[in-house]
């Protein structure tokens, strides 16, 4: 049996949802390099030139 992904049953649309999962998973990235201090900050900073680009895509 096919295991759901949850995260394919709350986006907005399919013409987007590769966009919109690659953001999802910057996110929980982030989250998990958070505490470590320069390590995190160059996370963050990635993590937002990263955004950019697949906004543009």
């Amino acid at each position: 049996m096919l295991q759901k992904n949850i995260f394919n049953d709350v986006l907005p649309s399919k013409e987007t949802a590769a966009k919109d999962l690659e953001i999802l998973n910057i996110a929980i990235m982030l989250g998990q390099t958070g505490g470590h201090g320069y390590v995190g900050a160059t996370a963050i900073v990635f993590a937002f030139i990263a955004c950019i680009f697949i906004q543009i895509i």
